[in-house]
């Protein structure tokens, strides 16, 4: 056999694992919207790793109005938002309180009987 590199493959795996916990659902590996939240998650991971997100971190004040890569990190955090609050809304809709069917279920149900 051909050595290959099992990143992609493991990634998608356990990213599918996390969301059918998380959101009730799975996507197929070659879905475009989960694809592209894979590579935003991975590169949001990188650039704050790297040098750029470091100094960001240290001097947040300065940063903020310098450019640099570590601009994507925001527009990937705003990626994510708006998909989690979509799937949000989504089990509002059809949130069905005799029984809970992943984790946004429980944590919606939990807000409604704190009063939240």
């Amino acid at each position: 056999g051909q050595p290959f590199d099992p990143h992609y493959k493991i990634n998608s795996a356990v990213s599918n694992i996390i969301c059918s916990i998380i959101f009730g659902n799975r996507f197929d590996y070659h879905d475009n919207c989960f694809q592209e939240l894979l590579h935003s998650l991975a590169e949001t991971l990188l650039l704050i790793g790297s040098f750029w997100g470091q100094l960001y971190n240290a001097f947040p004040w300065i940063m903020r109005w310098l450019p640099g890569p570590f601009r994507k990190i925001f527009r990937h955090w705003e990626k994510l938002q708006y998909f989690v609050k979509g799937e949000l809304a989504k089990h509002k809709e059809d949130l069905d309180q005799s029984e809970a069917g992943d984790y946004i279920d429980c944590y919606l149900k939990e807000i409604e009987k704190v009063g939240g």
